[in-house]
């Protein structure tokens, strides 16, 4: 993934919401600004590059199948994860995907997991 683009650090208010989903692996629903809609599960932050990340594993089948332009908002996705816990994989579209999302790209995140602490948070408007 490309950082040509300037990075624009997000909100300070709103990073307890990212840690709190990433904590948790919350599921997601989010809208980034490009109008994308990615359904995921919050992992991790990470900064590479200058830029700061949302890691996220891909539920739906559309943003997994797509490989990102150079510049995108999503990172190329990475090799599919596994631990020695988990159980054979058959085939490779089982296989989670794990992708990377600047988070100056966010618009908007909604938790769709249940006993969630929050709803929805709009990061173009920070709340």
């Amino acid at each position: 993934m490309s950082t040509e683009k300037t990075y624009r650090p997000i909100n300070c208010g709103l990073y307890d919401y990212l840690e709190i989903a990433c904590l948790y692996h919350y599921d997601l629903d989010i809208k980034l600004r490009d109008g994308t809609l990615l359904k995921c599960a919050a992992q991790t932050t990470l900064i590479k590059e200058g830029a700061e990340f949302l890691v996220v594993q891909l539920h739906n089948a559309s943003a997994q199948g797509r490989t990102p332009a150079s510049g995108s908002a999503i990172a190329s996705a990475n090799t599919p994860t596994s631990t020695p816990t988990d159980p054979p994989k058959h085939t490779s579209s089982q296989h989670p995907i794990q992708t990377e999302i600047r988070l100056d790209t966010l618009a908007q995140i909604t938790v769709t997991s249940t006993n969630r602490q929050f709803d929805t948070i709009n990061f173009e408007t920070g709340v």
